[in-house]
């Protein structure tokens, strides 16, 4: 049985749907326990779950949690209260390992071999951001591994329950929020130092990896090869950009499979919208105009 964790809100629940979808879509053989961790979720987008795991005839949990949990951490309009949900997964999910994705996400190939990493004595596997090796957020935040992306975590439970890791996550985000400018991915960063895994790009694609110059990319050359490599074999997408699929302004290469799994839900409504208010948009197509 593969544990899958996903954390959402009102304002991602439907693509938090998209993502469930291409789960079982592309991992039929395998029995996977779904576990969507959220605080406000309306009765029919519950139901909806219900419904796909009717489908799929695979299992779906709604885990709601306490108003209070996070209350003291900083958010802001990017970043939601919801983005701290993640630091609960080990002690809601009775299991040895789970599979954390950020909502914002689809899977496009079978996860079985990602399952099978090995985590003793590590926290997580992760994988590295389109920022890895940026310089500034090495030094803003002291590390000397590569930065990684928290939006794909494979998380030993085990390690995490017998090393506090939810209370020293945080505790140091309440005691140190201007440092923590992208707060969930800053502090695991800096706690989890030397105690991950790094996996292959394919299992957090990002947004920019699929530029076709990395000329602009705070990546070391070295690893632009493998990069593009992986990139014909990535499994797991991840939309990272404020511009999502579900925004008209998206130019994601793969905007499209995204609505595939709304469509392929057989009940997800989800009409693109603006991302920008008509007043920039005015101002853009002015200036493309002149």
């Amino acid at each position: 049985m593969i544990h899958i964790a996903l954390c959402t809100d009102k304002h991602y629940a439907k693509a938090c749907l998209a993502c469930v979808v291409s789960i079982f879509e592309n991992n039929k053989d395998i029995n996977i326990f779904i576990h969507i961790i959220t605080k406000n979720l309306s009765i029919d987008i519950q139901e909806y779950f219900n419904i796909i795991s009717r489908k799929y005839n695979q299992r779906i949990e709604i885990i709601t949690i306490s108003a209070q949990h996070f209350s003291h951490l900083k958010i802001s309009n990017r970043f939601k209260e919801a983005i701290y949900y993640r630091f609960l997964i080990p002690d809601l999910i009775k299991a040895e390992k789970v599979l954390y994705l950020d909502s914002d996400t689809i899977v496009v190939n079978c996860i079985k071999d990602l399952w099978k990493t090995d985590l003793e004595n590590v926290a997580c596997g992760v994988v590295e951001d389109q920022a890895c090796d940026d310089i500034r957020i090495h030094n803003r935040i002291e590390i000397d591994d590569p930065y990684f992306n928290s939006g794909i975590l494979l998380i030993n439970t085990k390690y995490w329950i017998e090393n506090n890791i939810n209370q020293k996550l945080t505790d140091f985000i309440y005691m140190n929020p201007e440092k923590c400018i992208y707060p969930d991915q800053d502090a695991l960063n800096i706690i989890l130092n030397k105690k991950i895994i790094f996996l292959p790009y394919r299992y957090n694609f990002q947004e920019k990896l699929y530029q076709t110059n990395f000329d602009n990319l705070f990546i070391h050359k070295s690893k632009w090869n493998n990069i593009l490599q992986e990139k014909k074999v990535a499994t797991i997408i991840h939309f990272t950009d404020n511009i999502k699929p579900w925004h008209v302004e998206c130019n994601h290469p793969l905007k499209e499979e995204f609505f595939k799994y709304i469509s392929l839900s057989g009940i997800i409504k989800l009409k693109p919208y603006h991302y920008f208010n008509i007043k920039k948009r005015l101002i853009m197509w002015l200036k493309d105009l002149f």
